[in-house]
């Protein structure tokens, strides 16, 4: 063998043998399906927050506890509260609210769901205390950017301004007073009391379900066992969509007096990082038969 061939071969088995070794790829750990049983309070207003890569609630809070959200350039209402605005030309023109249209923002088209339009003026209505039904009032509100409002009483134009700075995530109006909550970035799945539009009806009513943070899900009629990730090429996503889970994964039965699981609808739910989750719910009764307490079942895919 000449040389040089002899030369390049020994050269590119040492150089072989230089590099480091590839480990093999351990295969992610997909695991069981994981059951979880919420309590959603005496009243059944609590809100609660849950992540599904920890498998777990990250946080709780109660539907007084803000009134605006403030986050990557949006502004929303608490639709955890159900909030209404019904948006107008000219405050300074409003003192009551007769000929008003005040809606909930849940279908907002191509832009996400319960947020307002910077610039706009509206008249909102606060919602109501959960566990009284007492009426929190209406005020005059400016949306003069995504960090900076003005509001006043109903009956009055003496405007407050508030400027919102980094890190002001959650703002109570009422108190003039921000609190520590997930941003919807930080959780897949919020479970509590929101208005759902009925279309029929024309009507907005109040229900308790499930919304998604920074996730995204669907709604299948398939079994729960034959549900894969393949599965997922063949649903309809709707990003702006966040109650594709929503409330009727269970209905009332009024000779029996108590909700049933509709068994037939189970769910796909995409998180930001990509993963693929299947979900079904099997309960909303615990042991001592109290309901409110919504059992699903989810796994990784």
């Amino acid at each position: 063998m000449p040389f040089l061939n002899r030369f390049i071969i020994i050269s590119i088995f040492f150089m072989a043998s230089c590099m480091p070794k590839e480990e093999p790829i351990t295969p992610f750990p997909r695991g069981d399906v994981s059951i979880t049983e919420l309590d959603m309070g005496t009243e059944k207003s609590d809100i609660v927050f849950f992540d599904l890569e920890s498998n777990s609630i990250i946080d709780r809070a109660h539907p007084l506890d803000w009134d605006f959200y403030f986050d990557n350039g949006l502004v929303k209402i608490n639709f955890l509260r159900s909030l209404k605005v019904a948006e107008v030309a000219d405050l300074d023109a409003v003192s009551d609210t007769v000929g008003l249209e005040f809606r909930t923002l849940q279908r907002v088209e191509n832009r996400p769901m319960w947020s307002l339009e910077i610039g706009k003026n509206y008249v909102v209505d606060l919602g109501m205390v959960p566990e009284t039904g007492a009426h929190l009032g209406f005020i005059k509100l400016k949306l003069v950017s995504d960090q900076e409002i003005e509001w006043s009483d109903l009956n009055t134009n003496n405007y407050t301004s508030k400027t919102i700075t980094t890190g002001m995530h959650y703002y109570n109006l009422r108190k003039d007073s921000f609190v520590e909550l997930p941003l919807e970035t930080d959780y897949d799945l919020v479970f509590g009391k929101y208005s759902h539009f009925f279309e029929v009806e024309q009507i907005d009513y109040e229900v308790l379900g499930t919304l998604t943070g920074s996730a995204t899900s669907t709604r299948t009629t398939l079994d729960f066992s034959q549900i894969t990730a393949e599965t997922a090429d063949t649903l309809d996503w709707d990003v702006y969509d966040r109650d594709a889970i929503g409330y009727d994964w269970k209905s009332y039965n009024i000779d029996k007096g108590a909700y049933e699981i509709l068994t037939k609808y189970n769910y796909m739910v995409r998180t930001e990082s990509g993963f693929l989750y299947k979900l079904r719910f099997t309960g909303f009764y615990n042991d001592n038969g109290i309901s409110g307490h919504p059992t699903f079942e989810v796994k990784l895919l």
